[in-house]
């Protein structure tokens, strides 16, 4: 609206797109800052490697991106990854 002429109190300069165009950068910025975090701290945890079976009893170690419903995840107790499984998650088995 400042570069239209007859409505303009600026003489048609557009004196406020300065500070949004800075806004805005620094907007992008950091939204490209937190995706890139995301994203990595995505791959991670899809890369972490965790012991499943499928019948219960052989364990294999694979990445978790490819867990499927129904495998059985052997998780130690105390491990940095524990705290993510719920308690309706966790069945003890017995070693047998």
């Amino acid at each position: 609206m400042q570069v239209i002429g007859e409505i303009s109190t600026t003489n048609k300069k557009p004196v406020n797109l300065s500070p949004l165009i800075m806004l805005l950068s620094m907007s992008m910025g950091k939204d490209y800052y937190e995706d890139r975090k995301r994203h990595k701290e995505d791959d991670e945890e899809n890369n972490t490697r965790y012991e499943i079976s499928k019948d219960g009893k052989k364990f294999k170690k694979i990445i978790s991106e490819n867990i499927n419903v129904g495998n059985i995840v052997k998780v130690p107790p105390f491990s940095k990854t524990f705290h993510f499984f719920t308690q309706d998650q966790q069945k003890p088995i017995s070693p047998l």
